[in-house]
Protein backbone atom coordinates (compact mmCIF):
# COMPACT_ATOMS: atom_id res chain seq x y z
CA UNK A 1 0.00 0.00 0.00
CA UNK A 2 2.50 2.28 0.31
CA UNK A 3 4.15 2.24 -2.36
CA UNK A 4 1.77 2.76 -4.49
CA UNK A 5 0.87 6.15 -2.37
CA UNK A 6 4.53 7.12 -2.82
CA UNK A 7 3.81 6.62 -6.71
CA UNK A 8 0.79 8.44 -6.55
CA UNK A 9 2.30 11.25 -4.90
CA UNK A 10 5.71 11.15 -7.25
CA UNK A 11 3.77 10.77 -10.45
CA UNK A 12 1.47 14.03 -9.38
CA UNK A 13 3.54 16.69 -7.63
CA UNK A 14 4.65 19.75 -8.92
CA UNK A 15 8.46 20.06 -9.93
CA UNK A 16 10.31 23.25 -10.84
CA UNK A 17 10.08 22.29 -14.08
CA UNK A 18 6.43 21.75 -14.28
CA UNK A 19 6.17 25.11 -12.74
CA UNK A 20 8.05 26.95 -14.92
CA UNK A 21 6.56 25.49 -17.41
CA UNK A 22 3.08 25.85 -16.84
CA UNK A 23 0.37 28.73 -17.80
CA UNK A 24 -0.80 29.15 -14.28
CA UNK A 25 -0.03 32.61 -12.70
CA UNK A 26 -0.94 34.20 -9.54
CA UNK A 27 -2.93 36.88 -9.42
CA UNK A 28 -1.24 38.57 -6.69
CA UNK A 29 -3.78 41.57 -6.38
CA UNK A 30 -7.00 39.39 -6.06
CA UNK A 31 -5.72 37.04 -3.27
CA UNK A 32 -8.55 36.24 -0.63
CA UNK A 33 -8.24 36.92 3.42
CA UNK A 34 -5.37 34.82 5.16
CA UNK A 35 -7.60 34.47 8.36
CA UNK A 36 -11.21 34.05 8.99
CA UNK A 37 -13.00 36.64 11.38
CA UNK A 38 -15.82 35.58 13.12
CA UNK A 39 -17.58 38.71 14.68
CA UNK A 40 -20.18 39.07 17.46
CA UNK A 41 -19.08 35.22 18.92
CA UNK A 42 -16.91 34.55 22.17
CA UNK A 43 -13.57 33.76 21.48
CA UNK A 44 -11.50 31.34 23.47
CA UNK A 45 -7.81 31.93 23.14
CA UNK A 46 -5.65 28.41 23.20
CA UNK A 47 -2.55 27.89 24.95
CA UNK A 48 0.70 28.66 22.84
CA UNK A 49 3.28 26.80 24.39
CA UNK A 50 3.21 24.10 22.40
CA UNK A 51 5.57 21.32 22.83
CA UNK A 52 7.50 20.47 19.83
CA UNK A 53 8.96 16.36 18.33
CA UNK A 54 12.27 16.16 19.32
CA UNK A 55 12.55 13.51 16.33
CA UNK A 56 11.79 14.27 12.57
CA UNK A 57 8.26 12.87 11.50
CA UNK A 58 9.62 10.67 9.22
CA UNK A 59 11.60 8.77 12.21
CA UNK A 60 8.88 9.37 14.55
CA UNK A 61 6.33 7.33 12.53
CA UNK A 62 9.08 4.59 11.37
CA UNK A 63 9.47 1.36 13.43
CA UNK A 64 12.41 2.28 14.86
CA UNK A 65 11.84 4.99 16.79
CA UNK A 66 11.90 4.99 20.27
CA UNK A 67 8.01 4.09 21.98
CA UNK A 68 7.66 6.67 25.26
CA UNK A 69 5.85 5.62 27.97
CA UNK A 70 2.68 6.94 27.82
CA UNK A 71 1.58 9.79 30.30
CA UNK A 72 -1.97 10.51 29.19
CA UNK A 73 -4.92 9.93 31.63
CA UNK A 74 -6.99 9.29 28.62
CA UNK A 75 -8.88 12.58 28.88
CA UNK A 76 -8.48 15.03 26.32
CA UNK A 77 -7.90 18.76 27.81
CA UNK A 78 -6.83 22.10 26.35
CA UNK A 79 -3.53 21.88 26.27
CA UNK A 80 -4.03 18.40 24.21
CA UNK A 81 -6.46 20.16 21.86
CA UNK A 82 -4.36 23.19 21.44
CA UNK A 83 -1.10 20.92 20.13
CA UNK A 84 -3.69 18.76 17.47
CA UNK A 85 -4.90 21.32 16.27
CA UNK A 86 -1.45 22.91 16.28
CA UNK A 87 0.18 20.34 14.19
CA UNK A 88 -2.80 19.99 11.89
CA UNK A 89 -2.65 23.61 10.59
CA UNK A 90 -0.88 25.58 12.81
CA UNK A 91 1.37 28.49 11.48
CA UNK A 92 4.65 27.41 11.84
CA UNK A 93 6.35 30.39 10.45
CA UNK A 94 6.18 33.23 8.52
CA UNK A 95 8.02 34.78 5.56
CA UNK A 96 7.87 38.14 4.30
CA UNK A 97 8.55 39.27 0.71
CA UNK A 98 8.93 42.36 -0.16
CA UNK A 99 5.95 44.17 -2.50
CA UNK A 100 3.76 40.97 -1.37
CA UNK A 101 3.42 41.17 2.26
CA UNK A 102 3.85 38.28 5.01
CA UNK A 103 2.34 34.75 4.15
CA UNK A 104 1.95 32.35 7.29
CA UNK A 105 3.67 28.79 6.46
CA UNK A 106 0.97 26.27 8.24
CA UNK A 107 1.55 22.44 9.44
CA UNK A 108 -0.86 21.25 6.53
CA UNK A 109 -0.17 23.96 3.95
CA UNK A 110 -2.98 24.17 0.86
CA UNK A 111 -3.38 26.11 -2.35
CA UNK A 112 0.47 28.02 -2.37
CA UNK A 113 -0.95 29.48 1.52
CA UNK A 114 -3.11 31.55 -0.34
CA UNK A 115 -6.48 30.56 1.60
CA UNK A 116 -7.25 29.74 4.88
CA UNK A 117 -8.10 26.15 5.82
CA UNK A 118 -10.62 26.13 8.41
CA UNK A 119 -10.89 23.82 11.34
CA UNK A 120 -14.01 23.43 13.76
CA UNK A 121 -13.77 21.73 17.00
CA UNK A 122 -17.13 20.35 17.93
CA UNK A 123 -17.09 19.19 21.49
CA UNK A 124 -18.82 18.34 24.53
CA UNK A 125 -16.88 19.40 27.69
CA UNK A 126 -13.58 19.12 27.92
CA UNK A 127 -10.86 19.79 30.55
CA UNK A 128 -10.37 23.69 30.82
CA UNK A 129 -13.19 24.03 28.00
CA UNK A 130 -16.77 23.75 27.70
CA UNK A 131 -18.98 22.07 25.18
CA UNK A 132 -19.18 24.06 21.73
CA UNK A 133 -18.27 24.71 18.96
Amino acid sequence: MGSRALEYNESTKHSEISLRTSAHYLDWENKPGQFKVYTGVPVRELPTDILKPSLNALVSISAGAPKEKQTSTGSLGIETLAELLFFCDGITRQVNIPGRGTFYMRAAPATGALYPIELYVFCRNLEGIGAGV
